[in-house]
């Protein structure tokens, strides 16, 4: 089995990928540069209900069609290991299994994932596990002196290590683009363009 220095996860719903998503990722992939780049659709995310009619194998192949164009500075796996798992996706499950195959484990996280981030299952053998690459949006301050308090104090209480990524100016959520496919409008300009040839295709968020 392929060995790797340090291994970058990307997790998240996926329904579906929108540019939003590819502007993160690439970011991500520049500043902690791994050897591999893991995107892991979740199977039950423990923080939110699933709201999507997309199947599992739909989001694998959006995913899919949505790399295949990418120009990223290391190996990219979209990978169904949570999916394939099945039940609630913890984190520190899937970093478990991944340490085997890497050095080093790096997560991504937004910033309502970070900020939350102690409420996680198992956190605190998680942040042992883990380097967290956070990010901040661009054009929303609200939230700068929390993330700095909950990145002191997570580093302060469980030793955790972490990496800010540079801000981006990005607002697209999944949810707003399957509300618009559901009233008819047009989405090209929120995601790739054989995302969108995809969800016409085979109906999907109707």
């Amino acid at each position: 089995m392929k060995r790797y220095k340090k291994l970058a996860v990307f997790g998240g719903t996926f329904s579906p990928v929108h540019n939003g998503h590819l502007l993160a990722l690439r970011a991500y992939a520049e500043t902690v540069r791994p050897d591999v780049l893991y995107i892991i659709p979740t199977a039950v995310p423990p923080h939110k209900k699933r709201e999507d009619d997309a199947t599992d194998a739909e989001r694998l192949a959006m995913l899919r069609i949505a790399i295949e164009p990418l120009d990223l500075p290391c190996e990219i796996v979209v990978s169904d290991m949570e999916i394939a798992r099945g039940g609630k996706s913890y984190t520190v499950d899937t970093v478990e299994i991944l340490l085997r195959i890497a050095d080093e484990v790096v997560i991504y996280c937004g910033t309502d994932m970070l900020l939350t981030l102690d409420g996680w299952y198992a956190y605190e053998r998680l942040l042992h596990m883990v380097t967290v690459a956070y990010m901040q949006r661009e054009d929303d301050g609200r939230y700068a002196v929390e993330i700095a308090e909950k990145v002191q104090q997570l580093t302060k209480t469980c030793g955790a290590r972490f990496i800010a990524l540079p801000p981006l100016s990005v607002e697209i959520s999944s949810s707003a683009i399957r509300d618009s496919v559901r009233q008819g409008k047009d989405i090209s300009m929120f995601v790739p363009e054989g995302v969108a040839s995809y969800i016409r295709r085979e109906g999907l968020y109707r």
